[in-house]
């Protein structure tokens, strides 16, 4: 038998007859999990791994906030500065 693609030895189809209704039935029926072995992890570990996924969330919305507002506080502080060292008696 001889295929311009690739072929399957034991059932001779091409790589080309397989569709993507084919392939879904193969991997389980559903979209690929971010984290490959997700369904088969304990709760425990997927509470963690939520856990540090919101964590990290909320950490980069944090410093994206703070570099937005970093110029502010900068000029906050300089006036705060020179407030003080021109009220001094």
């Amino acid at each position: 038998m001889k295929c311009i693609a690739t072929c399957d030895s034991i059932t001779g189809t091409n790589s080309r007859d397989i569709d993507s209704s084919s392939m879904s039935e193969m991997d389980g029926g559903g979209a690929m999990a971010l984290i490959p072995r997700w369904q088969y992890m304990s709760d425990s570990s997927k509470a963690i791994v939520k856990k540090v996924a919101g964590t990290t969330l909320v950490l980069l919305i944090g410093l994206v906030l703070l570099r937005a507002i970093f110029g502010w506080i900068v000029l906050a502080t300089i006036i705060w500065a020179g407030w003080k060292v021109l009220n001094r008696k």
